[in-house]
């Protein structure tokens, strides 16, 4: 197989869902309350973003190719991962403390 075969642009994508999930799921969560409340004020928020919304069902319809891609996955491109990972941590940390 060849380096490009498969490439990161789908783990990527799921990675930025991740992020997305997790800055709305704290948003949501810290206002307190029980499960249903929780998950109510989630739903809310991502209704209210449709981009935020919209980039969790591209990470998440694309699930499938991520296996084949993280099997495929060189070094550099392990690399490529962690760096994408560490950047949307920040992100996250940066939207969740300007909220």
């Amino acid at each position: 197989m060849t380096e490009q075969e498969f490439g990161i642009q789908e783990t990527k994508e799921l990675l930025a869902g991740l992020k997305t999930l997790a800055v709305k799921g704290y948003l949501a969560k810290r206002i307190g309350g029980d499960v249903q409340a929780i998950l109510t004020r989630l739903v809310t928020l991502m209704m209210a973003d449709p981009k935020a919304a919209q980039t969790v069902v591209n990470a998440f319809d694309n699930v499938p190719k991520v296996f084949a891609e993280v099997q495929d996955l060189t070094l550099l491109e392990g690399f490529q991962v962690i760096a994408e990972a560490g950047k949307l941590a920040a992100e996250g940390a940066t939207e969740i403390q300007a909220a």
